[in-house]
């Protein structure tokens, strides 16, 4: 007899045209394999759009918009260990308005410093958590690591 509790975290879906990774589920590409994405695919993820100097998420992908000519600081929640975060900013930054991106107190950046500063209109940082209070940064365009805005 089949057992009706369980409950796979990866399965297909009826119709048979739709994988599904449910919440703590995992795809695992083993040495070799690969995704490929055909000419015209796309994988979809979630953009969160920030105008203000609220907090953004640890995780995924933020896109900064500088809503005023002033600099704008960003203040991102604290690492996890091996999570990675994408944060790029559209073309309102420039010369006028710069902006920072602050880790938090007593969490760095590349070892030492607090801040990360938006010195491009389309700058873009990779970051990956080493602990609760150490990202990493793995590449950065228009962007440095500062003491920051304060």
């Amino acid at each position: 007899m089949a057992d009706d509790t369980y409950q796979p975290l990866v399965y297909m879906k009826q119709e048979g045209n739709e994988l599904v990774v449910a919440s703590s589920g995992l795809v695992t590409v083993e040495s070799g394999g690969k995704i490929d994405v055909e000419d015209g695919g796309q994988i979809a993820y979630s953009v969160v759009v920030d105008t203000s100097a609220a907090s953004l998420a640890n995780s995924g992908v933020s896109i900064l918009v500088n809503g005023s000519s002033a600099p704008t600081t960003f203040t991102i929640d604290a690492p996890v260990a091996g999570v990675e975060k994408y944060i790029a900013c559209d073309g309102s930054f420039g010369t006028t308005a710069i902006g920072y991106i602050d880790v938090g107190s007593g969490i760095t950046v590349s070892s030492t410093q607090r801040y990360m500063s938006i010195t491009s209109a389309y700058a873009r940082m990779h970051l990956i958590g080493i602990n609760t209070t150490s990202w990493a940064l793995l590449a950065a365009t228009g962007s440095t690591v500062s003491t920051g805005a304060t």
